[in-house]
């Protein structure tokens, strides 16, 4: 496999203010942005610098009726579904609260764990206001898909615990015959930590939601049988005897390795497997078998033999813990509901401060029933979506995701998404936004596009913005036709297939999408092999054979083994086939983009692009320039001639070091995406000068700031250090830092130092004092996002 090598640290300056008697203006937004998507940033980031501070308690007032948004009704682990849902005589269970809310009403939840789905019996109302689910003054609520086995564990040989368990999760969603199905499996938990199904090789129980290739066994080689199966050979089967693996289950990414499916073992010897996998269509040379596949075996009791696994059959239930003790000490838990939350033909209802966990949200299904102004919130959400089977024919299957915003005008902002097998999120309808959330972890089992989904209403786009993806067993966005894909960072990308990109389309009429000011990188698809250098490795954004009418611009990417942006070749011939087609045009925009990479636009016989346009990019390398005569027009782009050009390219500071000779003002004016260039024309790369005003990635909510921690040393002139940010947020640009109490000085050099490894962000700064005196020892040490409340998270030094 191709090993890469990445800085560790990245820089990201923000635009923040150090103020003692007055706040400095805020910066401006991105110029290139127009006026309609500025105020949907303004509003977006004033939603998260707000007083009160988004995750904080509803204030109900001192009795059941509050004074603002109609009766608040209560819930407790300790109350009861005969009583009156009063504070002091609550509902013991959310569905109760449920099925009495109605709108402008909500049910504050007392702490404690609620294993039920909710579905709310009615809707909110524009008039009188949405129905809500929230968390009562912050206590930690969680709505649970898993259920607690509870009796006698007995030793079924040393390490392993054995119980008998009456139920299964084990099903597949609709048809597994047919698309649109997504499989579910048994899930076991043990201390809220999922544990591994019993397979070979083994793998460390830290990393049961996030494996990739090198955790995997290598096939050595392979051979096709028709379209359902064959033979794979591997030396390092020799460790079992033949028959061992007889009955169990192949999971494998065949051929190519673009795709993960589940495939029978029907014979095994001590160096072969012997498969059928359904339809795979071998007959395709990207999917014959061969040598190279990555694969791992389970589905027999016999493959648990490590700490953290664990298998059912039987009725029964076997366990080895982690610690290798009894489980009578801990709390053992099986997945048993799909949904948290079911608000299908729903509206107007809002999910606040809520922790899920073993289920999922959706608010309705693509054959109907879909939701319209729902709001989730602040939620914390593990383990929403869970298979290790592939149905068979998953080749063709679309799945349909973990979290479900179907209908229109729907929202899922300010939350924690992680460990979900499969997709995790899945966008239809219209006006749907995700907004400033961290995604992880997702995808483990490498199926699909972790963030996915259509459009059906072709009047009104779809927004995925201000989020942080990271860590996908395959692709992490789908880029889908009129989605305002924005302000992303999404990287580690490609853990289990290679080929596609970590944003990617293939055969698309992107209707104008717009995929603008992400940073996309660190691509770690497989790129070459022992003995077939077809694995074609992985790019940051791709658009694939017969994608049109996309724009790409004011990206920042790094870190691909092929490519940082890759355009193919569109085929007239082929248009019919293909889902929303273009025949006029691929017409392709590739502007005032930092690629610190591989720049590739591909075509092959028979295929062109017509109207495709790179604009203003700075570039690492051209991989391949296709000529003007395949109608690619490439105007006013430059090459990096060597670091110093940037800040600070080491770690990823990608503005401009001063001025530099042919890419400072040397860009063509391309309205609107150079709107409000600074001197005589648009410089070239993604940033203009020197100037940070945009940040990539999901940033801090207000009620994040209590955790901050801040050293300040100096006296006239401070550094100051902000940490203990929460995993995958930054500083935003209107992120404010105050010294002491009265006095004024400027601020230079502050920036978000993101450590991807961690993925984790340091806000670092450089204060120089101005006709003021020095800061005193012990000063206070407060942070603030734009007007909201001031914290204090430090003192001076």
């Amino acid at each position: 496999m191709l090993q890469l090598t990445h800085s560790k640290l990245v820089f990201i300056c923000t635009s923040v203010s150090l103020t003692f008697a007055f706040a400095s203006p805020a910066q401006a937004a991105p110029p290139q942005r127009n006026s309609a998507n500025n105020a949907i940033y303004l509003a977006m980031l004033a939603q998260n610098a707000s007083a009160a501070g988004e995750g904080e308690s509803i204030s109900e007032g001192d009795s059941a009726t509050g004074t603002v948004g109609g009766k608040y009704y209560y819930v407790s682990t300790t109350g009861n579904d005969s009583d009156a849902g009063t504070l002091t005589k609550p509902f013991k269970t959310v569905q109760k609260c449920a099925n009495v809310v109605q709108a402008g009403e909500t049910c504050l939840i007392r702490g404690g764990t609620y294993r039920e789905t909710v579905t709310p019996a009615n809707s909110g109302s524009a008039s009188k206001g949405p129905i809500t689910f929230a968390n009562y003054k912050n206590e930690k609520v969680t709505i649970s898909g898993a259920d607690l086995i509870e009796g006698a564990w007995s030793l079924h040989k040393p390490n392993i615990y054995k119980i008998g368990v009456s139920k299964s999760m084990k099903n597949a969603e609709g048809d597994p015959n047919t698309t649109g199905v997504m499989a579910v499996d048994d899930q076991l938990w043990v201390d809220g930590q999922m544990m591994i199904t019993a397979r070979w090789p083994n793998l460390p129980i830290s990393k049961a939601t996030y494996f990739t290739r090198t955790d995997l066994a290598i096939t050595t080689g392979g051979a096709s049988n028709g379209f359902r199966g064959g033979v794979y050979t591997d030396t390092a089967l020799s460790s079992f005897g033949a028959g061992f693996w007889n009955g169990a289950k192949m999971n494998v990414a065949p051929g190519l390795m673009w795709i993960n499916v589940t495939c029978d073992v029907t014979n095994s010897t001590s160096q072969s497997l012997s498969v059928d996998c359904g339809e795979l269509n071998t007959g395709l040379g990207e999917y014959q078998m061969r040598a190279d596949n990555h694969y791992f075996l389970w589905g027999k009791l016999d493959a648990l033999d490590a700490p953290g696994e664990w298998w059912q059959e039987k009725g029964s239930v076997y366990v080895w813990l982690p610690d290798s003790g009894s489980p009578a000490s801990h709390t053992i838990e099986v997945k048993r509901r799909l949904w948290a939350f079911d608000l299908s033909g729903r509206s107007q209802i809002e999910v606040k401060g809520l922790s899920i966990f073993g289920a999922s949200i959706k608010t309705g299904s693509v054959s109907g029933g879909t939701g319209s102004n729902i709001t989730l919130n602040e939620l914390d959400i593990q383990y929403p979506w869970y298979f290790v089977e592939y149905p068979k024919n998953s080749r063709k299957m679309s799945f349909n995701g973990a979290i479900r915003l179907y209908g229109s005008n729907n929202t899922l902002k300010n939350s924690l998404i992680r460990y979900t097998a499969s997709d995790v999120l899945r966008i239809e309808g219209s006006n749907n936004r995700v907004e400033n959330n961290v995604f992880y972890d997702i995808a483990f089992m490498g199926a699909s596009h972790p963030i996915n989904g259509q459009l059906s209403d072709a009047t009104a786009a779809q927004y995925f913005e201000q989020n942080t993806i990271f860590n996908s067993g395959t692709q992490a966005v789908n880029m889908a036709p009129m989605w305002k894909i924005r302000y992303n960072d999404a990287y580690n990308s490609h853990g289990l297939v290679t080929d596609t990109g970590t944003f990617y389309s293939w055969g698309t009429n992107g209707k104008g999408a717009e995929i603008a000011y992400n940073y996309v990188h660190d691509n770690w698809a497989i790129r070459g092999g022992r003995n077939f250098p077809q694995f074609f490795g992985g790019s940051n954004i791709y658009f694939d054979f017969a994608t049109s009418n996309y724009v790409a611009h004011h990206n920042v990417t790094w870190g691909a083994t092929k490519a940082g942006i890759l355009v193919f070749g569109y085929d007239h011939n082929a248009i019919a086939t293909l889902a929303n087609p273009d025949p006029n045009a691929q017409a392709i925009s590739i502007i005032n983009n930092t690629v610190d990479t591989d720049l590739f636009i591909d075509t092959k016989a028979g295929v062109h692009m017509t109207n495709t346009k790179v604009i203003n990019n700075l570039v690492a390398k051209y991989a391949n320039a296709v000529t003007a005569a395949n109608g690619v027009s490439y105007v006013s782009n430059a090459t990096i001639a060597n670091s110093g050009i940037f800040v600070d390219r080491a770690n990823r500071d990608y503005r401009l070091n001063g001025t530099v000779s042919g890419v400072t003002n040397a860009g063509t004016v391309t309205a609107p995406y150079t709107d409000g260039y600074a001197g005589s024309a648009p410089d070239i790369g993604a940033f203009e000068g020197n100037s940070q005003t945009w940040v990539a990635g999901a940033l801090l909510r207000q009620n994040d700031l209590a955790q901050l921690s801040a050293t300040c040393s100096g006296s006239v002139s401070l550094q100051c250090s902000i940490g203990n940010l929460p995993m995958g947020r930054k500083a935003p640009t209107n992120f404010k830092v105050l010294v002491g109490l009265t006095e004024a000085k400027t601020l230079s050099n502050c920036r978000n130092a993101t450590d991807y490894t961690r993925h984790s962000t340091t806000v670092t700064c450089t204060y120089t004092a101005i006709n003021a005196p020095a800061t005193p020892a012990g000063s206070p040490i407060r942070v603030q996002i734009g007007d909201g409340e001031a914290v204090q998270v430090g003192k001076t030094s």
